[in-house]
């Protein structure tokens, strides 16, 4: 309910850049972060600022709007963080290995053991990344790639065929 209410407030009270109300709780910061990163995406859709554009980029926001905007290093949703970054070239090479491992799963037997685990995998990071950085930090960044050793691995469920 609260996320609900944070969103009706957003929506309802954001009128221009220069008005931030609605932007005081977290889901309306995060919101304003991912609907402006995306904006900014739209200024260099192919290739993208570059790695670590977002902080330069958007510190350019929050001198614009002093003390209406708060400074962050991140826009809070890895989808978009890729976009502004590397854009579109570099969102499908990304999206990409979501792809490959939702190939792979359909490759597998359906007797495979972590065959569930491996549909869940992409999709999970494919929603989490959607409302925070999560490949960012190196946990589970770590996390992802360990599982992802261990559930696409050919030899674990090629010898089931």
């Amino acid at each position: 309910m609260q996320g609900y209410n944070s969103f009706t407030k957003y929506k309802t009270e954001f009128v221009t850049d220069e008005d931030f109300k609605g932007r005081d709780t977290s889901l309306g910061v995060r919101l304003h972060y991912s609907e402006w990163t995306f904006k900014k995406f739209l200024d260099r859709p192919w290739l993208g600022f570059g790695t670590g554009s977002f902080d330069h980029a958007y510190g350019e926001q929050v001198e614009k709007y002093p003390g209406g905007v708060r400074p962050t290093t991140n826009p809070h949703n890895y989808h978009v963080l890729i976009l502004i970054q590397f854009g579109v070239i570099g969102f499908l090479v990304y999206g990409a290995i979501f792809v490959a491992q939702l190939w792979s799963v359909r490759l597998m037997p359906t007797s495979y053991e972590y065959r569930s685990l491996a549909l869940l995998l992409p999709l999970f990071y494919g929603l989490i990344n959607m409302y925070d950085t999560y490949l960012w930090g190196h946990q589970l960044q770590a996390l992802f790639a360990y599982m992802t050793a261990i559930f696409y691995r050919r030899d674990m469920w090629e010898s089931m065929r």
